[in-house]
């Protein structure tokens, strides 16, 4: 996945939904996106079955350089990359709820849970 200069310069400033989500149809953001909000959606069907895919909503996504490829949730026994790691910090809501998934756009972390 390419990013470009504009989304590296925005690693420390958010941008506002409107932004967020041309930059994220510019980039084609659709399929990580999708992935994301899947992967998301099935961990919460653990928790509670009754979720309906409609109680899920993308709000935004940010930019993020992740110290390494665990994107700040190491697992013991992995090995990850070592080195400065471009990623988007996507957030979603359920039922009132924020929850943040950190991708590089291969690997999906469900913030302060499991990798997901």
């Amino acid at each position: 996945m390419q990013i470009n200069s504009y989304a590296q310069a925005a690693v420390h400033a958010p941008l506002a939904k409107a932004e967020t989500s041309a930059f994220a149809k510019e980039q084609n953001l659709s399929p990580v996106i999708e992935k994301a909000r899947d992967r998301l959606l099935n961990y919460l069907k653990t928790l509670d079955p009754t979720l309906q895919e409609t109680d899920l909503e993308w709000i935004g996504l940010d930019f993020r350089v992740y110290p390494d490829g665990s994107l700040g949730f190491y697992e013991p026994g992995y090995y990850f990359t070592c080195a400065l790691v471009n990623g988007f910090e996507l957030r979603f809501n359920c039922q009132g709820k924020e929850y943040t998934v950190d991708t590089n756009g291969s690997r999906f972390v469900l913030r302060g849970i499991q990798a997901i």
